[in-house]
């Protein structure tokens, strides 16, 4: 995960990766707003198509935590199938199932999801927020043609 620092992504499909039950063989994944108990589901959300940005494709698991331990984020990727780690995208992409609405995320990576994530996100948010805004007029773009 620390390896792409910088870059960004079209994200498409978002998991929350903190919620679910914890059971006496480990913890298991639920998708975000179903009831934790039972037989597991998918627990994806999916974006609307990549219109063409060029970017490229990654899944991302979002939780309640900073993580700054790279064997954690490891474990998260390996576990759910994803590529990056943060606290928003799956809230977002969950609520927006809820109202019924699409969704789309772009996002640019500030850290690594290691030691030096703190230190790391300071230096790199001017850099990653203007990657994500350039690639997020793109998008305005492709939605709303110019008159």
């Amino acid at each position: 995960i620390g390896a792409i620092n910088g870059d960004c992504f079209w994200i498409a499909k978002a998991i929350q990766h903190d919620y679910g039950a914890r059971q006496a063989d480990g913890f298991v994944h639920y998708r975000g707003g179903d009831w934790p108990m039972g037989t597991a589901r998918d627990h994806a959300f999916a974006a609307i198509p990549d219109p063409g940005l060029g970017l490229p494709h990654a899944s991302i698991a979002s939780g309640d935590v900073f993580l700054e331990c790279p064997a954690t984020a490891e474990a998260l990727a390996e576990r759910l199938g994803t590529h990056l780690v943060d606290m928003e995208v799956a809230a977002v992409a969950q609520a927006a199932e809820a109202l019924g609405l699409p969704w789309a995320a772009i996002k640019a990576v500030t850290d690594g999801a290691d030691g030096e994530s703190a230190g790391d996100f300071s230096v790199n948010l001017r850099t990653a927020a203007r990657k994500a805004a350039e690639a997020m007029e793109r998008l305005i773009a492709f939605a709303i043609p110019a008159p």
